[in-house]
């Protein structure tokens, strides 16, 4: 019967219930082949490269050429009608590795120590989530959060004056699991997984920290593997500027929301400490890795097995995690938790050695949830940074930091917003201390009344329905911004003047031309529009 040609998620998802469930009879087809280690449920590689087909990957400890081996060792090119591909066993090995942050939140540091020097096990706290007794605690790695000597304090290293042990403190680690686990399906899963309660005068945030990565020569397109749908965009570094999802819609990285199971073929995400926001390609749901070469049966049994896209690189190679990131939720276009990040792969080489294998390993979130009794916390509905729909309750006032990071991923997603807000990032704390401590500066912007029109914009930010101001006692907003523009060039660094001579006339067109937040996004779209036209 072989895999069926696969079009949509639903489609992709029927078509891995139907491996899952024969692959007990694959098992038993192959078990009589002594090179077999273990068979899963997956996406064909070729050449080093993903082809998007749904298969039976059969581990083996080395890939040899067919007239090397035996018909009686040989794998066959299908099992129960469903195609294989023949994969090297991986080994595997966790990924742990400055500082802290309140309110609690996804994809920061955490560590069962307050000393940064003293670091050997740092990962990354996944998200937030609800214990069984109803109190609110963090999700991690078992090897991040477990101590020995029975401490059970858990911390987020930074120095300070009472060396850590007072303001560091965020909870107390409980029994996890770093073992396998029967889960509800009968299945035994391998599962690196703990929760620590957060103290009481801990707050927290059920959020994941926002990675804003700029680009100002305009966002690049990855290439995906055949069969996946969605859109990764990177910066002239590799670095993420956005991820939309299957519909085309943007996906906010700083949302989780409760969650799914994996699927092969399609684009996950994470954020961790050390190498911030990444993205992959699932290329296994019931996969295994070994911790040592002469393992008799396997360490890791069916966990989750992620190729890297993009985001970061270790050595000009790009990676999904790195150490450090052990404890970061896996999240899918949906916004769902699909899996654990437990650690990252390697192969041993033939003539001794190893080498990066390019694969985070994870447990898979169903019975990382079960087994810990835990209820993932979903994110709050984002703010939208447009204008004319939305209403602003009196009695709930807008938060305007949601506001700001709300329209600072709505900037990322076209080459003009990302020009804009590039210019913000490399120049703002300049014209800051300009204003601040620059006397001919500081005298520009209040006579020309720029506090004032300052307040009056972050309350259009705060509120859609508010118009731009465009004149403050007497003084037009043109008049304020042409007085700045001509005393920066003047006061401001040899890179300060060359931005603002290149593109401060596009600004103040941009700027004075505006009615209102929505109207000045609708303006940058038009902007790159245009462009992408002529080019």
């Amino acid at each position: 019967m072989g895999t069926k040609t696969i079009v949509t998620r639903s489609e992709r998802e029927a078509e891995v219930e139907r491996l899952i469930a024969l692959r007990e009879s694959a098992v038993y087809e192959l078990s009589g082949l002594p090179d077999v280690r273990w068979v899963g449920v997956g996406i064909r590689e070729r050449g080093g490269e993903l082809t998007g087909e749904l298969v039976f990957r059969v581990y083996v400890d080395r890939k040899r050429l067919l007239s090397e081996l035996p018909k009686s060792r040989i794998v066959p090119r299908s099992v129960v009608g469903v195609p294989t591909d023949v994969v090297e066993t991986l080994l595997a090995r966790p990924t742990c590795w400055d500082k802290g942050t309140r309110p609690v939140i996804g994809g920061i540091e955490v560590a069962s120590s307050p000393f940064d020097e003293m670091q050997n096990m740092v990962g990354t706290i996944g998200c937030l989530v609800t214990a069984r007794d109803g109190k609110q605690a963090i999700l991690s790695n078992h090897h991040v959060l477990a101590r020995a000597l029975g401490d059970k304090r858990i911390f987020q290293p930074h120095y300070d004056t009472c060396l850590g042990f007072t303001c560091n403190r965020i909870g107390t680690v409980l029994p996890g699991f770093h073992n396998h686990h029967e889960h509800d399906d009968g299945l035994e899963y391998w599962l690196d997984c703990a929760i620590a309660e957060l103290d009481s005068d801990v707050g927290s945030n059920n959020r994941v920290r926002r990675v804003t990565n700029v680009a100002v020569e305009g966002p690049i397109d990855v290439p995906l593997p055949s069969g996946t749908e969605g859109i990764v965009r990177v910066n002239a570094e590799g670095k993420i500027v956005a991820i939309h999802n299957e519909e085309g819609e943007l996906v906010d990285t700083t949302s989780i929301a409760a969650s799914a199971p994996a699927l092969p073929g399609t684009i996950v995400w994470k954020v961790g400490n050390k190498t911030d926001l990444t993205a992959g390609i699932v290329v296994e749901v019931v996969g295994m890795g070994l911790a040592a070469r002469d393992s008799v049966t396997p360490d890791f049994r069916n966990v989750l097995m992620v190729r890297p896209l993009a985001g970061a690189k270790v050595d000009r190679e790009v990676v999904f995690s790195d150490f450090g990131d052990s404890g970061s939720v896996i999240v899918d276009l949906s916004n769902r938790v699909v899996g654990l990040l437990a650690g990252s792969c390697f192969r041993q080489l033939e003539g001794g050695g190893t080498e990066e294998a390019e694969v985070t390993y994870g447990c898979r979130i169903e019975p990382v949830i079960s087994a810990l009794g835990v209820t993932i916390n979903p994110s709050p509905e984002p703010i939208e940074p447009a204008g004319g729909a939305a209403e602003v309750d009196e009695a709930e006032p807008v938060d305007l930091g949601e506001r700001l990071s709300a329209l600072e991923a709505r900037l990322l997603t076209t080459a003009s917003g990302a020009r804009f807000l590039g210019l913000l990032h490399r120049h703002a704390v300049e014209v800051y201390e300009l204003v601040s401590r620059c006397r001919a500066v500081t005298v520009v912007w209040h006579r020309h009344r720029g506090p004032a029109f300052a307040a009056l914009l972050a309350r259009a930010l705060c509120d859609p329905n508010t118009p731009m101001p465009q004149e403050v006692d007497g003084v037009p907003l043109e008049r304020m911004l042409v007085a700045m523009k001509e005393v920066l060039v003047r006061h401001g660094s040899p890179v300060l003047r060359a931005s603002v001579e290149k593109d401060g006339d596009w600004l103040l067109d941009l700027v004075c031309s505006c009615m209102g937040v929505g109207d000045f996004l609708s303006r940058l779209d038009d902007a790159s529009a245009s462009t992408d036209a002529r080019t």
